[in-house]
């Protein structure tokens, strides 16, 4: 089923990582500081077939290939799974499409036990995954396991670099060899043909005509994604510049319209450091303002440009860039409770101050308040940024940015028209009721049901779209008709999530089967006795 796409409003009142404890002014002043931090070992493998089969047998940083299943490495995307947990990408296996044909291109739910000043294991536990797939073959072109019936897809197909979940519970993923939009449910079932970015072609792309000349680089396409906080948009940024731009450090970034499912205006661009950095990743911090990350692509003590900004959508920027300013440099936080020692012998960066002095960096995540989750992308077995010989860890930071959400004050605010939908005690009631409803004046009209519902939400939203949230003040589900009941209300959580309900206040009857299955409402997954 998917899963919730709204959120349970009592629920995430609940802090679900560390430092959520309030702080004082002094400690606000402060430059950014290391909270937690966890690490899953480089030699973490996950059911499936054996990969790295095309990378030789000559060791790699100690390591020879090939590899005993499916590396949980190279986390490029991370998502909020709530409770805690995440949603952590993994990108194409290997770095290129020769050599990552034997990759799954999965997303693995993860638990970090972070180490804090107050404890903590430091460890990651890996649950369940999703599987990327094209059982339906709405791929146009051949894939590696096009002749099996599930079509998993793998790192000879698409090089995914990021993921967004949209309001309705879908999946959208980036990928760099078209570059192309993969649009997915919410278990990784590919939905749609793949989408390209209008006039952008990369080597690999599997659509190049003979003859044609790509007009971006390799491994430059699709990095960074963000999701507009209206759930009705994506941000999406090139890695690289175009072949074609003049300025090498400029760097676009695309809007593309889910409702519609077209690429729109406006095009924008940020301006990088020097031509050479990357963008590593890009995520929204609210409805103006996105967080990015910069870096070089070096490792260990030769790294110099591993850095957090903050981009600004709202305010006028510089030479056609967007407003940019420094947030956190991830080769200088501080550590004064020693929460990243003790350190092994020949490790790079631990202590205080605390470096992330990895070659790509390509997570992160706004958390309650000041907090970012930050991880790096491994690059297993080739990187080794933290200790050299040896291929790094998968690590998990959250890092205390004082500032992070604060604004310019010295700008003028504007008022903004906000309309509120709002709808309760739906009760799962999908078909609408026999005869008519009566008006107060005595008119009788069709109404009722999930149809209906829709229809009017869909009117009233039209006329003011930027700014509309649709809302219900509890008892969606629960106490349900046969048509939902019969399904544990799944068809109800499916109805709304399409709908396009942005939050839902929990009620009684939301808790009719008990907390752990309103969970799995929230969360995803098939029921514990009916599947």
């Amino acid at each position: 089923m998917s899963r919730f796409a709204f959120a349970l409003a009592l629920v995430l009142l609940l802090a679900t990582a560390p430092g959520a404890a309030a702080r004082g002014d002094g400690d606000r002043k402060g430059s950014p500081q290391l909270l937690a931090r966890a690490v899953l070992p480089a030699d973490t493998f996950a059911p499936g077939p054996p990969s790295g089969t095309l990378l030789g047998t000559a060791p790699i940083n100690g390591r020879t290939p090939p590899f005993p299943g499916q590396p949980v490495q190279g986390f490029s995307a991370v998502l909020n799974a709530g409770h805690g947990r995440f949603w952590a990408m993994p990108d194409n296996g290997f770095g290129a499409k020769a050599n990552s044909s034997d990759f799954l291109l999965r997303m693995y739910r993860i638990r970090p036990d972070f180490e804090t000043a107050r404890g903590g294991s430091g460890k990651i536990r890996i649950g369940e995954h999703i599987s990327l797939r094209d059982p339906q073959h709405r791929i146009p072109f051949d894939i590696v396991r096009g002749d099996t019936r599930a079509r998993l897809l793998t790192g000879g197909d698409f090089d995914i670099e990021s993921v967004r979940r949209d309001r309705r519970g879908d999946l959208w993923f980036g990928d760099e060899f078209g570059p192309f939009l993969l649009h997915t449910s919410a278990t990784g079932r590919l939905l749609e043909a793949p989408i390209p970015m209008p006039g952008v072609k990369s080597p690999d792309n599997p659509t190049l005509a003979p003859g044609e000349v790509a007009n971006l680089g390799r491994s430059k396409g699709i990095e960074g994604m963000a999701l507009s906080s209206s759930g009705r948009k994506l941000y999406v940024s090139l890695e690289g510049a175009l072949t074609t731009d003049p300025d090498r450090r400029r760097r676009l970034i695309y809007t593309f319209d889910i409702d519609r499912g077209r690429y729109v205006s406006p095009t924008r661009a940020t301006r990088l450091d020097d031509a050479a950095n990357s963008i590593g990743d890009l995520t929204a911090l609210d409805s103006c303002r996105l967080v990015i990350i910069e870096r070089d692509n070096l490792q260990g003590p030769a790294a110099q440009v591993k850095r957090i900004d903050r981009l600004d959508l709202c305010a006028p920027g510089v030479d056609g860039a967007l407003a940019r300013s420094p947030l956190v440099d991830l080769l200088d936080i501080r550590d004064p409770k020693g929460i990243s020692l003790p350190a092994r012998e020949g490790d790079f960066g631990l202590g205080d101050p605390f470096k992330f002095p990895f070659q790509t960096i390509e997570d992160v995540l706004p958390l309650g308040g000041d907090r970012l989750l930050v991880l790096n992308d491994n690059n297993y077995p080739f990187s080794a940024g933290r200790n050299a010989g040896r291929p790094d860890d998968n690590e998990a930071i959250v890092i205390d940015v004082p500032g992070l959400r604060d604004r310019d004050r010295r700008k003028p605010r504007r008022s903004v028209d906000v309309q509120v939908i709002g709808l309760n005690d739906f009760h799962g009631n999908l078909d609408p009721p026999g005869g008519q409803i009566a008006r107060p004046d005595g008119t009788r009209v069709d109404a009722g049901g999930v149809e209906f519902l829709a229809t009017h939400v869909d009117r009233l939203r039209a006329t003011n779209p930027r700014n509309t949230i649709v809302a219900s003040a509890g008892d969606l589900i629960g106490a349900s008709p046969l048509l939902s009941a019969l399904f544990h209300d799944e068809p109800t959580i499916e109805a709304m999530n399409r709908l396009g309900l942005d939050l839902n206040a929990v009620g009684n009857h939301e808790f009719d089967e008990g907390a752990s299955e309103l969970e799995r409402m929230q969360s995803g997954g098939c029921h514990p006795v009916d599947g």
